[in-house]
């Protein structure tokens, strides 16, 4: 049976596209404008799902609300992003946040595939011998 919306659950894989440039190499271009949004607010509100559409919608971007709803549930999932419910018209509202600063998650990603990349080597000991070049 699917996810609900309300279930964070897993992360998706992210796929890293090495041709593409800033966070597009991670994301698509909904996700990345997300993202940014997400990181504009930082020390303000967060944003619930329709703030988000909202947004996204203001810059020319037109997907699904399901599919902003997800893609926010799967930067909670990934640690990149945390949520806290609100009361308000209607029931529960999730009010979403970026959880790291774009540095940091430039660091995270860096990380991560350095990591993944290292592993599927199936050379652990490559992993100093990368971050010491």
């Amino acid at each position: 049976m699917g996810r609900t919306s309300s279930e964070v659950g897993e992360p998706r894989p992210l796929k890293v596209a090495l041709g593409k440039e800033g966070l597009l190499v991670a994301f698509k271009p909904y996700g990345a404008e997300m993202l940014r949004e997400l990181w504009r607010r930082k020390g303000q509100e967060g944003a619930a799902s329709r703030d988000m559409d909202d947004h996204l919608k203001a810059v020319g971007l037109k997907i699904s609300r399901a599919s902003v709803i997800q893609e926010l549930n799967n930067f909670v999932a990934l640690g990149i992003a945390s949520y806290e419910e609100e009361t308000g018209k209607g029931g529960h509202h999730r009010v979403y946040s970026a959880k790291m600063t774009e540095e940091e998650f430039w660091i995270w990603l860096g990380r991560r595939t350095c990591e993944t990349l290292i592993s599927a080597s199936n050379m652990p000991d490559l992993y100093e011998k990368v971050l010491s070049s």
